[in-house]
């Protein structure tokens, strides 16, 4: 704690001769006064170093020696500076530079963003994990290093960690359009496919060959009635040929005939035989007769055989010519029909095919859509994550600052202009939140040096409101402020 009337003295450091600066033990702003070059800056500098006991200052020209007595501590000035005792006072020393944050030292704005966003970091304490980005993708550490490489995680700056995380879900998110594209266009391709194919047609492969083979059969049985006909009636054709011929050429006798007399000769032979036996001397008329007697019979059974294969021929073609008149021919139409159901049967396998194509093309186009929408979802939620990492950095500096964010890489703020980059606004502005920030980070009894020119850009309310925020604090303000004061004044705001 400050203690009541307690004070900070520089004695011939820079231009000062010899400065009291009374501390308000309720904490508060104190404003050096003086005209310009009379060592307002000089003093501040004393007190920064004084409490952090870094930075080099000079003795008043002419002197060996200045000194500066504050908070327990003792800074001696001569050629090298020396310090005695520890402050008992607390400062933002090598947590924040308060002027860097307003305006660092870096012409592109990005750049100049991104510094004072791992300032802010820094300030707050707060880490910036891979596993925080991991988080954004409903997932863990695990997740993230599907997209990310882990050479691209092994950073500590939560600046370039998060712009190497967003690079790669960006380009992750790319990819996944990519294929969205690409399976959008194969879904118009495989949809064109299926285009004028009546998906109700038959398109069974089974039933379609069944059906084929049905017609090619039916076909096959009434060709093989056709050519059926057709040889009956060569068949007859040739048989009344032969029965007509047979009958002009005919003049042998009859198997009635051939028989009466094979029995007439049968009897004269046996009659021969009887006369030879009872006739000797008549023997060699009745030897020579019975031979002439065989002879002709062996003739006339030669003669009925010839007359029954006659006869059975001639019963064979009879047949043939009857078959020929009761048979009926195959219309030519019903010939007609069975070619063209076989016709119609491959017809019909072939639209089967282009139907079962269609219907293929169809299933893949609709798989297609369904991949192209996956790839939509997880674009998205890439895309969704990258912006996210901008919400991890705001979380971070969500301790240290509540007013300010970052979205795209930049630190933003909202004002009645809308959403406006910290680096566009005006000097003054700046100054006043980065104040805030800073003495936020203070605890109570903690110390606060501002630059002259950051103090003067503050309008009359904001200083009063700084004042009073760092009242509520405990803490103690000290700036400058240009008058026509010949020496430096030393007084609360």
């Amino acid at each position: 704690m400050i203690k009541q009337g307690e004070s900070i003295t520089i004695r011939d450091v820079g231009p000062v001769h010899a400065l009291e600066i009374p501390l308000p033990a309720d904490g508060g702003v104190v404003v050096l006064y003086g005209r310009n070059g009379r060592g307002k800056s000089k003093a501040l500098e004393a007190v920064d170093s004084l409490v952090s006991g870094r930075g080099k200052i000079e003795a008043r020209d002419g002197t060996k020696r200045g000194e500066v007595d504050g908070f327990g501590a003792h800074l001696t000035v001569a050629r090298s500076t020396r310090r005695k005792g520890q402050a008992e006072v607390v400062t933002l020393e090598g947590r924040l530079n308060v002027a860097d944050l307003v305006q660092p030292k870096i012409k592109d704005p990005g750049a100049a963003d991104a510094y004072r966003i791992k300032a802010l970091v820094q300030l707050s304490g707060a880490e910036v994990a891979p596993g925080d980005f991991g988080a954004l993708l409903d997932g863990d550490l695990d997740t993230l290093r599907q997209y990310v490489p882990a050479e691209d995680l092994e950073t500590v700056d939560p600046i370039q960690l998060a712009a190497r995380v967003k690079r790669r879900l960006e380009a992750a998110a790319r990819d996944q359009e990519a294929k969205a594209e690409h399976a959008q266009q194969e879904a118009a391709a495989l949809t064109r496919q299926a285009e004028g194919v009546d998906l109700d047609a038959p398109s069974d492969s089974d039933a379609l060959q069944a059906a084929l083979e049905a017609a090619i059969s039916a076909r096959a049985a009434i060709s093989a009635r056709a050519e059926s006909v057709r040889k009956t009636l060569e068949a007859a054709q040739q048989a009344r040929a032969e029965l007509d011929q047979a009958e002009a050429a005919s003049d042998g006798p009859t198997v009635a005939e051939a028989t009466e007399a094979e029995q007439e000769a049968q009897a004269a032979s046996e009659r021969a035989a009887s006369t030879v036996a009872e006739l000797r001397e008549r023997l060699r008329e009745a030897e020579s007769a019975a031979e002439r007697c065989r002879v002709e019979y062996s003739h006339r059974i030669a003669a009925r055989k010839a007359a029954e294969k006659h006869e059975a021929a001639m019963a064979t073609w009879r047949e043939q010519v009857e078959a020929a008149e009761n048979v009926t021919l195959v219309p030519d139409t019903e010939r007609q029909e069975a070619e063209e159901a076989v016709l119609a049967a491959r017809a019909a396998i072939e639209t089967g095919i282009g139907v079962r194509r269609a219907k293929q093309a169809i299933a893949e186009a609709d798989a297609a859509r369904n991949e192209q929408a996956a790839c939509l979802r997880q674009a998205e939620q890439l895309r969704e994550a990258a912006r996210g990492t901008d919400d991890v950095l705001s979380g971070a500096i969500a301790d240290s600052c509540r007013t300010l964010r970052v979205e795209a890489g930049r630190l933003v703020l909202d004002t009645e202009r809308g959403v406006t980059y910290f680096g566009d606004l005006s000097h003054g502005e700046r100054w006043r939140i980065a104040l805030d920030i800073a003495i936020d980070a203070l605890p109570a009894s903690g110390v606060l040096t501002l630059p002259q020119e950051a103090w003067e850009s503050l309008d009359p309310i904001n200083r009063q409101e700084i004042a009073e925020h760092v009242a509520s604090r405990g803490a103690v303000l000290i700036t400058a402020q240009a008058s026509d004061d010949e020496r430096i004044v030393a007084d609360a705001f």
